[in-house]
C-alpha cells in the first residue's frame, strides 16, 4: 500500500489489515498523535469537568483509534498509570471493559504494571473482575495476588462476594432449572484449564526465558513450556556443518572454486542477517552434491563396483539395480573409512551431516512434525562436539519435553501444528518461528513497557487467543515477508556442483591412500603451514558427540529441570 492510499483509509479499514508493515506503521503514527494530544490536555486543563468536556468533544477521533496491537487510548493510559486521563475517558463514555489484541482490559493492564490507584478507580467505575469473564487470560484477582497488592486483593474479593450475593439473591426468584445456565457454569468451572500448559514457540533465547521463568516460579509460570524453533535451529545446524567441513576444504572450495565471497564464517555467524540464511544453505547443498558426484565416480572405478553380469542378475531378480548397488557402496564406504582419514572426513559430510540439514529442510516444507522432532533428538550430539552449549541445552530441552515431560496429546498436537502453510500448497510450509518471532514475540515484548522477562510473560497471560488475535495477518502474504530470503531465487546449480566434484576428484578425497591425517586448506587471508592438520574435533563428529551427550545429559537435567528431579 502506498502512503497516499493509507492516509485516506478509515480506522476500521486499517485495523482489518493489521500485520502489513505499512499499515502497522500508519496505525501507530495516528494512534500516537491522538494519545499525545489527550495526554497533553491533562496538563492544560485544571478542572476535571473542563477536561472531560474537551475530551468528550474529541470522542469521534479517539474512540475508534487503535495501534497495531489493537490497544485503545484507555489501554495506554492505564498502562502508564495516568489516572486522570483514565477517569476523564470513562466519564466521556469510553467502554471500561474493552479488550486489546491479546485480551487485556484497562484493569488488568493497570494491575500488571502495579498502578494501584488507577486500577482502584477502574474497578470502582464498574470494571469486570469475575474469573469467568477472563477464560483465556489471567483474571484480575490472580494478578493482584501475584503482585502482592493487598489493597486490590481486598477490593476485588469484596466485589466478587457482592456480585455473588446479588446473583444468588436474583436467582432465588427463579424456581425452574435453566439447563443453559448450568452448561455455562460447567464451562466456567473449567475455563482456565487451557492455561495449564501453553507451548511458546521461538528461538534459543525464548527457550532459556520460558524455562527460567518456569523453574524459578513454577506456581505462576509453570503453565509455559518452550516449543522448538525449527527455522532458527536449522540455521544453527548449518553453521555447525560449515565449521566442521570448513577447515578440510569447504571454505577453500566456496571461495576459490564456487566464487561465492559472501559465504564465509561471518555469514554463518550472522546467519539471520540480509540474505545469508539461504546463501549459506545453498553453498552447503551444492558442496554436498559435488562431493556426492565425486564419491559415486570413485566408487564406479573401484573393485567394489558390480560387474555387468552381476548387475544383470540383480535386475532380473529384483527388477532394478538398486539392491546390489546399495550393498556394494556401503561395503566400499565402510572399508575405505577404516583405511583413510581423508576419505572418512569427507564421507561424514556426505553421509552423516548433510543428510541432517536436508532432512530438516524437507520435513519443515512438508509439515512432517515427527521428522522434525527426530532432528532435535540428533542435534545434541552435533552441538556437544562443536561446543555449542546453548544450542545443546535447547536440543536437550525439546527432546525431554517431547519424550518425557509433555502429555502425549500435546506432543501430537505440536507435531501436527508446528508449521504454517500460507498458500495451501503441498511443500510450501513455513516453520512456526519464522513468523512468530516478528509478529507475536516482538509485539508482545513491545507491548510491555517494563521490558523485563517476567513482565513480558505476565502480559502474555498464557492467552490461548494470542494466535487468534493475529489472524488478520493471514489475509496478506506481505505480512509474512519478514526475511529477505522469501524473494530469493536460486540459480541453476549443476555447473557449480560439477566444479566441486572435479576439485574433489583432483584432490582424491574419495580414493583410499592410507592417509592418517586431514590437512587444512587455505582460504581468504588464512594461510596454512605445510602439513597443518584440521582440528581433531572435526573428525568423527557424531560418534564423539554422542559420547559427550551421554556424559552431559544428567547434569543438564539437574540444571534445567530442577523441579522435576526432586
Amino acid at each position: 500500500m502506498e502512503s497516499m492510499s493509507l492516509d485516506s483509509l478509515t480506522w476500521s479499514a486499517l485495523i482489518s489489515s493489521i500485520g502489513v508493515t505499512e499499515v502497522n506503521e500508519e496505525l501507530d503514527r495516528r494512534f500516537k498523535s491522538i494519545f499525545e494530544t489527550l495526554r497533553d490536555l491533562t496538563s492544560v486543563y485544571i478542572s476535571d469537568a473542563s477536561l472531560t468536556e474537551r475530551i468528550k468533544s474529541l470522542k469521534p477521533e479517539w474512540l475508534p483509534a487503535r495501534d497495531q496491537y489493537e490497544r485503545a487510548v484507555i489501554h495506554l493510559a492505564s498502562l502508564n498509570g495516568n489516572t486522570r486521563l483514565v477517569r476523564c475517558l470513562i466519564n466521556s463514555g469510553c467502554p471500561i471493559n474493552i479488550r486489546d489484541g491479546i485480551g487485556q482490559t484497562p484493569l488488568t493492564l493497570a494491575l500488571h504494571m502495579g498502578h494501584t490507584i488507577t486500577a482502584k478507580f477502574i474497578m470502582e467505575s464498574g470494571a469486570s473482575v469475575r474469573d469467568s469473564l477472563f477464560p483465556n487470560t489471567v483474571p484480575p484477582l490472580e494478578i493482584a495476588k501475584i503482585k502482592e497488592d493487598t489493597i486490590m486483593i481486598n477490593l476485588i474479593e469484596n466485589k466478587i462476594r457482592e456480585e455473588e450475593d446479588i446473583i444468588k439473591y436474583v436467582g432465588s426468584f427463579f424456581n425452574e432449572r435453566d439447563d443453559h445456565m448450568d452448561e455455562m457454569k460447567a464451562k466456567d468451572s473449567n475455563a482456565n484449564f487451557a492455561r495449564a500448559f501453553n507451548i511458546n514457540v521461538g528461538d534459543q533465547k525464548n527457550t532459556v526465558l520460558i524455562q527460567g521463568c518456569s523453574n524459578r516460579c513454577p506456581d505462576i509460570y509453570g503453565c509455559h513450556t518452550p516449543g522448538g524453533g525449527d527455522f532458527h535451529n536449522r540455521g544453527y545446524v548449518n553453521e555447525c556443518i560449515a565449521r566442521i567441513a570448513g577447515p578440510g576444504g569447504f571454505w577453500h572450495v566456496v571461495e576459490k572454486v564456487l566464487k561465492r565471497p559472501t559465504v564465509n564464517p561471518t555469514s554463518f555467524k550472522m546467519k539471520f542477517k540480509d540474505n545469508n540464511y539461504n546463501n549459506n544453505e545453498e553453498a552447503l547443498l551444492d558442496y554436498d552434491d559435488g562431493l556426492s558426484i565425486a564419491m559415486v565416480k570413485a566408487f564406479k572405478k573401484s573393485a567394489y563396483f558390480p560387474t555387468t553380469s552381476e548387475l544383470d542378475t540383480c535386475l532380473k531378480e529384483t527388477g532394478s539395480h538398486n539392491e546390489i548397488l546399495l550393498d556394494r557402496i556401503k561395503k566400499w564406504i565402510i572399508e575405505n573409512e577404516k583405511s583413510d582419514q581423508v576419505f572418512r572426513y569427507h564421507s561424514q559430510a556426505v553421509n552423516t551431516l548433510m543428510p541432517l540439514t536436508r532432512w530438516y529442510k524437507e520435513s519443515a516444507r512438508y509439515g512432517n512434525g515427527v521428522a522434525l522432532e527426530g532432528v532435535w533428538m540428533i542435534c545434541p550430539a552435533l552441538y556437544c562436539q562443536m561446543g555449542k552449549i546453548n544450542y545443546r541445552d535447547e536440543a536437550f530441552t525439546h527432546t525431554v519435553n517431547a519424550i518425557a515431560k509433555w502429555p502425549n496429546a500435546y506432543r501430537l498436537m505440536y507435531q501436527r501444528n508446528r508449521t504454517v502453510n500460507l498458500e495451501g500448497k503441498q511443500g510450501r510450509q513455513l516453520a512456526g518461528d519464522e513468523w512468530v518471532e516478528d509478529f507475536l514475540v516482538r509485539p508482545v515484548k513491545q507491548f510491555s513497557s517494563a521490558q523485563s522477562s517476567f513482565a513480558m510473560v505476565e502480559l502474555m497471560s498464557c492467552s490461548i487467543n494470542l494466535l487468534e488475535a493475529n489472524r488478520q495477518m493471514y489475509k496478506g502474504r506481505e505480512a509474512f515477508d519478514i526475511h529477505n530470503t522469501k524473494k530469493h531465487k536460486k540459480p541453476p546449480s549443476v555447473y557449480d556442483q560439477l566444479k566441486v566434484a572435479k576439485f574433489a576428484m583432483k584432490e582424491e578425497w574419495f580414493v583410499s591412500k592410507g592417509r592418517e591425517v586431514v590437512l587444512k586448506y587455505a582460504w581468504a587471508d588464512k594461510k596454512c603451514d605445510d602439513g597443518e592438520k584440521a582440528q581433531s574435533k572435526c573428525i568423527d563428529v557424531m560418534e564423539k558427540g554422542e559420547l559427550k551427550a551421554k556424559e552431559e545429559f544428567n547434569s543438564f537435567l539437574e540444571r534445567k529441570f530442577p523441579n522435576d528431579m526432586l
